[in-house]
């Protein structure tokens, strides 16, 4: 009993951003009382901001200012929607640049996919080759704990963080985080179909998400890196299915 008096109790063991329902039962002179309150474990805070983490929110509402996008690409308004979406700030702040003809590494594509789905962070993927400090790190974590990934090499498991994903990974990545549904044989006259990715490029195609890199004949370039420019457009199309 504690009539009179001020008392405090500590509680441990809580999970960020859960809420808790506590009740507290109070005896006195006149008998027991009791209320409940609701209390709520404070969110962690968002990391600092840098090239390709999202801002929130999702759309086409303006163009993007990054003076190395011009206006009349074909990418040009994916580009711009990502960055509405906040899913990319660019690869440059000062001055403000997207580097669409640049390819995108793996680090990269873990990012773009990690903020667009918002996933949860994870433990330590057991990477042998990626950094802890890397400012990727967290995203391949957490692509890995999600499934979406399973590494470029079993034994040793590496990611290979720095290398470029090529059209026909991309297949796979966009395929797994979507969850698409297979699909019968793309006519792309230039994929596998014993490849470990064909399954991925023809969901992807039946999806409405590529429609290959040549039209006559028809073909996916599987081999060929994606481009920023590119990912944008893919990841644009996909997240619009999704809606």
């Amino acid at each position: 009993s504690h009539a009179g008096t001020a008392a405090s109790q500590t509680i441990t063991g809580l999970t960020n951003a859960t809420p808790y329902h506590v009740r507290v039962r109070a005896v006195d002179a006149d008998g027991p009382g009791g209320w409940a309150i609701t209390l709520g474990t404070p969110r962690r805070a968002d990391p600092p901001r840098r090239a390709d983490a999202p801002r929130r929110g999702r759309g086409r509402e303006t163009p993007a200012p990054f003076e190395d996008v011009e206006a009349g690409s074909v990418h040009a308004a994916d580009i711009n929607a990502l960055y509405a979406a906040g899913i990319t700030v660019g690869c440059s702040a000062r001055p403000l640049r997207y580097c669409p003809g640049l390819p995108v590494t793996r680090a990269q594509m873990a990012s773009f996919l990690t903020r667009a789905f918002r996933l949860p962070l994870a433990s330590a993927a057991p990477f042998e080759d990626v950094d802890a400090g890397s400012v990727h790190a967290a995203d391949i974590n957490a692509l890995y704990a999600a499934g979406i990934t399973v590494g470029c090499s079993a034994r040793p498991l590496r990611y290979c963080p720095g290398l470029p994903v090529t059209r026909a990974q991309m297949a796979s990545f966009l395929t797994r985080a979507f969850r698409l549904p297979l699909a019968s044989a793309a006519p792309f006259e230039d994929v596998d179909a014993g490849s470990v990715h064909a399954a991925d490029i023809n969901a992807l195609y039946a999806a409405g998400i590529t429609v290959g890199c040549s039209v006559r004949p028809l073909k996916y370039c599987p081999d060929q890196p994606v481009t920023r420019a590119q990912m944008a457009t893919f990841l644009t199309r996909a997240l619009d299915r999704r809606r």
